[in-house]
This record gives C-alpha cells, structure tokens and sequence, in this order.
C-alpha cells in the first residue's frame, strides 16, 4: 500500500491480517520520521505501541516501543518422534548448542550475508542517520554486575544518546499479600555521559540495588554471565 508518509509492503496476503492491525499500520506509516516503508512479517498482528511482525525503520528519531517486535512470534509447534523419557533431566545443554549454532547480536555478523548486499533494502543502509550507522558491533560491554563482568546491552546509552531523552529507574516487584509496588526514581543525572562503559555500569548499579530489594524476585535462571570475557571460564558448565 502507498498510505501516509511511508509505504506499507506486506509479505503477506492482505486478506490474512486483521483490520485493527491494518489500522495500526497505516497510522505508523504516517508518522513524519519513519524512513521510506514499513516492512510487515508473515506472523504480522496487532499489537501494543506497535504493531507486532512489523520492522519500522526511522530517520532522525528513536521509538523504544516499535523496537524487537518483528521477533518473538515466528514460532512454530513440529511433532517429532522424541518423548519425555528420551530427554535428559537438565536442557541446559541442548539450549547452549542452539545458541551456539544460531549466532546472535552484531559481534556474531561481521561479515555481511552475500545474499544481503544483493538486497535492495541493504543498498539503502547508507542513507540511515550517521549515528545510527556508528551502532553496529557496538551492542554490548564487559562491565561489573555484583562485581562479576557481564556482558551488558549499550542500547539505554545509545536510544538517551541518540534522542535526547531522560532515562529514569522504573521498579516492581510483587507484594506479599498481592499486588505490586511501583516506583520511579528521578532521572539519572549526567547521563548519557561520553564514556560508554561507565554508562553501562551505573545501569547495572541501578539494577543492582532493586535486586538486593527484592532477591528473591529476580529472574536467576536468566544466565546472566553466560557470555565470558575472553579467557574466562564458564559459569555454567
């Protein structure tokens, strides 16, 4: 479709998606910054912010809220020939060799696909804002978390680097006799700073400290220190 702004291209039958994310769509592609078109999945439907299978490519502007939501959805249930019994009583492994086969982030693409630089949409990477181009293979550091390196997203630097806006602490966590409690905190001062890795850092703090509150509530099985700095042992063998 050719509505708003952007263009809207489908790799999929219209007739498949629902109208309200038809909707949603045609409203993203009339904002001013989207850049050139918006690209919908197959496992496109509506969703909250934006729309859920869509990849909204932007000029001149950050929007937390349209970002990762073309993954997630693409799953697919096959059924094999394997039954409880035949796995073992811990997945870890299987889950470590899957993600050692499929590489993740920007340090595991350093070379680009030969089928990419084919790509029409790649040819036009070039016209992206500088500082969006300066991103690539700089998605994550090495920084403390409870006094362990931990590989740790640059993304909050970079989205306060690039558009400007404050970053404050949000906090919840489950109260003993039900519900929540929500907390903001008050912006963090000096920051984005020009020192990436101390930006990092003192997000890790802020993490840190709403742990401690709360240890009991954190996600532990996360695996937060699987990724080691080179020359570091494992945590999880």
């Amino acid at each position: 479709t050719g509505e708003g702004n952007a263009e809207v291209r489908l790799w999929t039958e219209l007739a498949s998606v629902e109208s309200s994310a038809l909707d949603q769509l045609r409203n993203i592609a009339r904002l001013p910054w989207v850049f050139h078109h918006v690209a919908v999945m197959p496992d496109v439907h509506f969703g909250k912010g934006a729309t859920v299978g869509s990849v909204i490519a932007m000029k001149d502007a950050v929007c937390p809220a349209a970002v990762g939501v073309d993954i997630g959805c693409g799953m697919a249930a096959v059924r094999t020939n394997l039954t409880a019994a035949d796995l073992p009583d811990s997945l870890a492994l299987l889950r470590m060799r899957v993600e050692k086969a499929i590489p993740v982030g920007f340090s595991s693409h350093e070379k680009v696909p030969k089928q990419a630089e084919k790509s029409r949409l790649w040819k036009g990477f070039p016209e992206l804002h500088g500082k969006v181009q300066d991103m690539r293979g700089k998605d994550n550091v090495f920084v403390p978390f409870f006094g362990i390196p931990a590989s740790t997203l640059t993304a909050t630097h970079h989205l306060a680097r690039l558009s400007g806006a404050c970053v404050i602490p949000f906090f919840h966590r489950r109260l003993a006799g039900g519900g929540y409690e929500l907390r903001l905190e008050p912006a963090l001062e000096n920051f984005p700073s020009a020192d990436i890795e101390n930006d990092c850092a003192r997000i890790n703090q802020v993490i840190e400290r709403m742990v401690r509150e709360a240890p009991s509530q954190y996600l532990w099985i996360h695996r937060r220190f699987k990724t080691r700095p080179p020359g570091h042992a494992s945590f999880y063998q």
